[in-house]
């Protein structure tokens, strides 16, 4: 009886041990090794259409350690999605009908589901508190707005309306909010008319208004942080709440300027001396600024890497890229 109960606990330790080893999120992990890690999204870097597809990795900061966990068919115009690692799911774009749609892998059961029919043309996402914060367009509304998906009722909300184009937004543990950045093309379109009356002067000089505003979670209440006549396309909040990382530029076409601004006083702190890096897309962890950049200079294979700007040391070092695929988005989670 003895030998019979020890040889049922041994199978029932191997039947787990597979269980755990074929499951990408190893379940036998808890939040806190998970957290902090990187979600990213990347397609194979071939002209080869038939057959191309989008792999989505997590990127482990404490221990260095990448590992793929989805892949899906690139069928999309913008193919970008996000890990939710907590909660074993995969967010993805798949085309229906001609639109990009949200779709979501769940490992817990093994299946693939779509989510909400009516939001459209996704350039960002991020999971937080059982809602899906996404940068996109509605039948409705195909300007890109700011838009929460509650993913329990799979019922949407936009915060911004009209032609407002929201380029970017990042969420600030310390303050629970979610601030953004976006212009106004109606605007735009205008004085655009309005410039080619008056002088010759390339439609590229002029600077529609730009806004950036913030999302309180606890009602969804909206507040202004700051707008200014120039652009700012780009921002990313740092560890303490009050410090933002803003990218401007004095014409839509020309050179991009980075600097760190306080959200409290509104004012500017100081400039980044970071002119040979072009930060196309930035996140703020631990003081660093995580951002997408060209090929390492040891790995000539990858089109493109992440990279950490240290703002202690101000140096730049590699952290990760995957050979012969491009990444497409990627966001931190913390």
């Amino acid at each position: 009886m003895k030998n019979k109960i020890i040889l049922i606990f041994i199978f029932v330790c191997i039947i787990w041990g597979l269980f755990a080893w074929i499951n990408p999120f190893h379940f036998s992990k808890t939040n806190n090794n998970i957290l902090p890690y990187i979600s990213l999204t990347t397609t194979e870097a071939t002209d080869i259409i038939d057959n191309r597809k989008n792999y989505f990795y997590t990127y482990n900061i404490l221990d260095n350690t990448s590992k793929e966990v989805f892949k899906s068919d690139d069928n999309s115009g913008y193919p970008i999605g996000t890990v939710d690692e907590i909660n074993k799911k995969v967010y993805y774009i798949n085309r229906v009908n001609g639109t990009d749609q949200i779709f979501c892998h769940d490992f817990n059961n093994d299946l693939d589901y779509q989510l909400n029919t009516d939001i459209i043309h996704v350039n960002d996402m991020y999971v937080l508190n059982n809602s899906l914060y996404m940068l996109a367009g509605t039948k409705n509304g195909r300007n890109i707005g700011l838009i929460k998906l509650d993913l329990k009722t799979n019922r949407y909300k936009r915060f911004t309306t009209g032609n407002f184009f929201v380029t970017k937004m990042s969420y600030s543990k310390m303050n629970n909010k979610i601030y953004f950045t976006y212009s106004d093309r109606d605007k735009e379109i205008v004085d655009l008319k309005e410039l080619g009356k008056i002088n010759n002067d390339a439609p590229s000089v002029y600077i529609p208004k730009y806004y950036i505003d913030c999302i309180n979670l606890k009602d969804d209440s909206i507040e202004n942080v700051y707008d200014d006549n120039k652009v700012l396309d780009r921002i990313a909040i740092l560890d303490d709440g009050k410090t933002m990382l803003m990218r401007t530029a004095d014409k839509l076409i020309g050179p991009k300027y980075y600097y760190l601004f306080n959200i409290e006083s509104k004012t500017f702190i100081r400039k980044l001396n970071v002119d040979n890096i072009n930060l196309s897309d930035m996140v703020c962890f631990d003081n660093k600024i995580y951002y997408l950049g060209g090929s390492s200079e040891t790995d000539f294979d990858s089109p493109n890497s992440v990279f950490c700007y240290d703002l202690d040391t101000m140096k730049s070092k590699y952290i990760v890229n995957f050979k012969n695929k491009y990444i497409n988005n990627f966001s931190i989670y913390f």
